[in-house]
């Protein structure tokens, strides 16, 4: 440890490896991705992989191999550890409440079709929220919010109240 750091930690060039990987190990329970982290923090993807994993984790033999970072560059840590778990949207929920919510609109009348471009996702992946035992919360706010939006109406209501009446 050099004098500067050790009279001034706040001055000190590198942070602790082990603290900030606790903190993007906290994010990732809570749901965040480690690209997702990138994304939001502004840190390259490669340096958040070396902090979590090293290089080549998996082939200790290989000759590029390292461990996990033990420092990480203040200014790569700071931004690293201002990202609030809060950011973290991919948690994850239990989906009983979000199946049941689907499952009423489609009682409605409304289709796997019309609910996944809604929802703006494919409709074979709706078919598996519709099985999935955990969504995420990003998903179960999209849910609740287009529940809400729709469940006093149905397809059928609309397509009427569109329609001109004959003769008309």
């Amino acid at each position: 440890m050099n004098l500067v750091a050790q009279w001034h930690p706040e001055k000190a060039p590198y942070l602790d490896g082990d603290t900030v990987r606790d903190h993007l190990q906290t994010l990732m329970k809570a749901g965040m991705g480690w690209r997702r982290i990138a994304d939001v923090s502004k840190v390259s993807k490669s340096t958040i992989h070396g902090v979590l994993y090293g290089k080549y984790p998996g082939n200790p033999a290989h000759p590029e191999h390292r461990p996990p970072r033990r420092k990480v560059r203040r200014d790569i840590a700071t931004k690293l550890l201002l990202v609030e778990l809060s950011r973290a949207n991919g948690a994850t929920l239990d989906s009983a409440s979000t199946r049941r919510r689907l499952r009423e609109l489609l009682d409605l009348g409304w289709t796997h079709t019309n609910l996944a471009a809604r929802l703006g996702m494919s409709p074979s992946n709706f078919g598996a929220l519709l099985t999935r035992s955990r969504v995420t919360k990003a998903t179960a706010r999209a849910v609740q919010a287009l529940h809400n939006q729709l469940r006093d109406t149905s397809p059928t209501q609309k397509r009427a109240q569109s329609k001109p009446a004959i003769g008309a």
